[in-house]
């Protein structure tokens, strides 16, 4: 099973990287309806899954079973803020209340005069990191696209995140982390684990790897998809 927002590599990368610091806590901002949690459940000791809305963890927690997983409502960094002074090893943090500000409920459920921190909350998540942290713990952030490119409206886009913003608030951590976008999140890793996590991306990306069946979707996209996409937008141009 993989995860709500991310397919098998990247469930192997966090897995590899987790294990090799004996990771045992996940810690799960922004639950929705609780597959990631889930998964966790089935590869980690412990989960910590927060939500700030009542229905969506209402619905999360009624589709699950598993006995490891502890479900918190409300605000995500207030949360992180009595969770991480209790911890007393590494924990891998997933990182996705920020209500991806494509997703249409989103827009139904926060007014934009409201304070943004409830529409995106994940700055002040990295700050409670900050604060209790020195770079041990494992941080994945989804949704990088969402900070590479302004917001749609009615989000006003100076007060969301850049990939500026995120990058420095990671160093504020520590200034020892490694960083890399891998999927479509963001992985920040101690030194200790650098070479764990450039290995598997490697290992991945090797074309040995690939199924037959993903040799022949990039072969397509290569021979096909790419080049007639430049040929229709030489014409147009």
């Amino acid at each position: 099973m993989t995860g709500q927002n991310f397919g098998p590599n990247l469930a192997e990368v966090i897995l590899s990287i987790s294990g090799s610091k004996s990771v045992e806590k996940f810690i799960e901002t922004g639950t929705l309806y609780g597959v990631t949690a889930r998964w966790a459940s089935q590869n980690f000791e412990e989960v910590v899954t927060i939500e700030i809305d009542r229905g969506l963890l209402n619905e999360a927690q009624e589709n699950t079973d598993a006995d490891n997983i502890e479900f918190r409502h409300g605000d995500s960094a207030e949360i992180l803020s009595q969770i991480l002074p209790t911890l007393n090893s590494p924990a891998t943090f997933y990182l996705d209340a920020h209500c991806g500000y494509g997703v249409e409920k989103a827009k139904d459920n926060f007014e934009v005069s409201d304070d943004i921190e409830d529409i995106n909350p994940l700055l002040a998540e990295l700050e409670q990191l900050s604060k209790h942290s020195s770079g041990e713990h494992i941080i994945i952030i989804d949704d990088v696209i969402h900070f590479l490119q302004p917001p749609p409206r009615p989000f006003p886009p100076d007060e969301f995140p850049t990939i500026q913003d995120i990058i420095h608030a990671i160093e504020d951590i520590s200034d020892s982390y490694h960083v890399v976008v891998f999927e479509g999140h963001i992985i920040a890793v101690p030194q200790s684990e650098k070479q764990i996590l450039i290995q598997e991306i490697r290992n991945i990306h090797n074309p040995e790897n690939r199924s037959q069946i993903q040799q022949w979707v990039l072969a397509l996209w290569q021979n096909i998809v790419f080049p007639a996409g430049r040929r229709i937008y030489r014409k147009l141009g």
